[in-house]
């Protein structure tokens, strides 16, 4: 089953912030052109592309998720962290229901793997919590704990 965002909240949640960032890092560029190097500047070379980089290789908010029978596939802007089940040894979720998000994560998350935040506004959100959910308790049992 393929769960993934309308439209419109694809836009304003995933490409919307993407764009804002690389504009602020090219006003940076201009202002420090213009005016010298400010320590609003240097917070903006520093923070946003560390929020950047995280963000698009990290894929912490996938725009689809697919779940079969083999293995999970998160996805955004044209890469893909893929999962088989049979290699995972815990899926754990925590929900944030006060700010509509669901926080994911697959195994042993390594630097920029295993972390992520599915968000209310997914088409089918519910249906794939609850898949996760039955995941996560059979990999428990199987855990034994």
């Amino acid at each position: 089953m393929i769960y993934k965002y309308p439209v419109t909240n694809y836009l304003m949640n995933i490409l919307v912030p993407i764009f804002v960032m690389v504009g602020l890092i090219i006003w940076a560029i201009t202002g420090t052109v213009n005016e010298g190097l400010t320590p609003l500047y240097k917070l903006i070379f520093t923070v946003v592309p560390i929020l950047l980089f995280f963000g698009v290789l990290g894929l912490s908010n996938p725009s689809k998720v697919e779940v079969t029978d083999e293995k999970i596939i998160f996805s955004a802007i044209g890469m893909s962290h893929v999962f088989n089940w049979n290699e995972v040894r815990s899926l754990k979720l925590k929900n944030y229901h006060y700010i509509g998000k669901m926080y994911v994560r697959v195994g042993n998350p390594t630097f920029l793997r295993g972390r992520y935040w599915i968000s209310s506004n997914m088409n089918g959100y519910v249906e794939l919590i609850n898949i996760l959910y039955e995941k996560s308790l059979k990999l428990r049992v199987q855990k034994g704990g």
